[in-house]
C-alpha cells in the first residue's frame, strides 16, 4: 500500500511569472435571540466587527421565521472569506466574546438534497 503524502502549499515569493488564484470559502451560522427591531444591516455590521476585512459584499443575511416571532428574531448568516483565513473566521464567529450578551450563535448546516 502506498503512503499518501500531504499536499504542499508554496510560500516562496521568488517566482514572479506564475501566481496562484485566490480561493474563497463560506461558513454559515445561525444567529438567534435578537431584538425584534434588528434588521439585516445590523447583523452585517456586527459580523464586520467580528471578522476584520469582511464587508457587506462578503456577508449574506436572511431573516428566518422564529419559533416565537413575538419574542425574538433569528437570522441565517453566510460569510465568504479567503480560504487561508477560514479556520480563524469560524473561531471568531463561534467565540462567545464576539457577540453581544444573550445572543445565541450556532453553526448552520444546510439541509442535504434528499433527491440524491
Amino acid at each position: 500500500m502506498k503512503s499518501q503524502k500531504k499536499p504542499v502549499v508554496g510560500t516562496a515569493t521568488t517566482q514572479s511569472r506564475i501566481k496562484s488564484v485566490a480561493t474563497k470559502r463560506s461558513t454559515d451560522v445561525f444567529v438567534s435571540r435578537l431584538h425584534l427591531a434588528t434588521d439585516d444591516d445590523d447583523v452585517m455590521e456586527c459580523v464586520a466587527t467580528i471578522v476584520p476585512g469582511v464587508n457587506s459584499n462578503n456577508v449574506t443575511c436572511k431573516r428566518l421565521k422564529s419559533r416565537y416571532e413575538a419574542l425574538y428574531a433569528s437570522y441565517y448568516v453566510c460569510v465568504s472569506v479567503d480560504s487561508d483565513i477560514m479556520r480563524d473566521t469560524i473561531d471568531k464567529l463561534m467565540s462567545e466574546d464576539s457577540w453581544p450578551s444573550g445572543i445565541l450563535v450556532r453553526r448552520y448546516f444546510r439541509p442535504k438534497n434528499v433527491s440524491d
